[in-house]
């Protein structure tokens, strides 16, 4: 589907920017490498929650969108 370029936005959550061993969940770079060969382009991003005790854990959002066609 992404290949076809069927879906317009993809909205999902991430936790880091880079995979790393000492945190869970997805991260942002991985997930960018994904998409960005089918033409999907970085819109935005919205943090939900920041936990600052001990090791800091932000949990966000990524917004992506393929260019309207021309």
């Amino acid at each position: 589907m992404l290949q076809k370029q069927a879906i317009k936005f993809v909205y999902f959550e991430f936790n880091d920017f880079q995979p790393s061993k000492e945190t869970f969940g997805g991260a942002l770079m991985p997930i960018y490498a994904l998409l960005r060969p089918h033409g999907y382009r970085f819109v935005a991003t919205y943090n939900d929650y920041i936990a600052t005790g001990g090791e800091m854990f932000s949990v966000s959002n990524a917004l992506f969108a393929l260019p309207p066609l021309r």
